[in-house]
């Protein structure tokens, strides 16, 4: 029987492999013989295995019986996005609770901002705990870490980033 040796992306369920595969450092990934299902070809491909030797017949169709060359493959085609639709962050900054956070989280970022300058100013070392309650105040405004996360996201437009980052940084710990 002939064999043909076929690309890995062009491997189709049911062809039969005419000789074993192997990967550069010579491990055996399928032997000859093996009937290719999704999860055979997929190891393939882990393996980085280029292309293998398959069966075909005379005509150099694939000789298989489960592989049907005539049928084409089903295409998934997403639907369109509806663009006049508003984003899932778009539904988020226009709730009350973001609204609130955001509030919540400016005063707490001039706060934390007072609080830094003071300790660089002042040598004020009581300043760890007024941190604290900041960031608990802002914890106060969410429900869960996932929640935190989403409102963090929709305030990218924060224009005090070194401040905003301390901020974010002590949220995240939360987490």
């Amino acid at each position: 029987m002939k064999a043909k040796k076929v690309l890995t992306a062009n491997l189709k369920s049911g062809m039969v492999s005419s000789e074993s595969a192997y990967t550069y450092s010579n491990h055996l990934v399928i032997q000859s013989n093996t009937t290719l299902t999704p999860d055979v070809i997929d190891k393939l491909k882990y393996y980085a295995i280029k292309a293998i030797k398959i069966y075909v017949t005379e005509d150099g169709a694939p000789d298989s019986p489960g592989f049907l060359s005539n049928e084409p493959e089903p295409i998934f085609v997403p639907p369109a996005p509806d663009l006049d639709s508003p984003t899932y962050f778009e539904k988020i900054q226009e709730t009350e609770e973001f609204i609130e956070f955001k509030k919540c989280f400016t005063e707490s970022v001039e706060n934390f901002k007072k609080e830094l300058n003071d300790f660089v100013i002042k040598n004020d070392l009581n300043i760890v705990e007024n941190m604290l309650q900041e960031v608990n105040h802002i914890l106060s405004k969410t429900r869960n870490p996932l929640h935190l996360l989403d409102m963090m996201q929709c305030l990218r437009s924060y224009d005090d980033m070194t401040y905003m980052h301390s901020m974010n940084v002590a949220l995240k710990g939360y987490l």
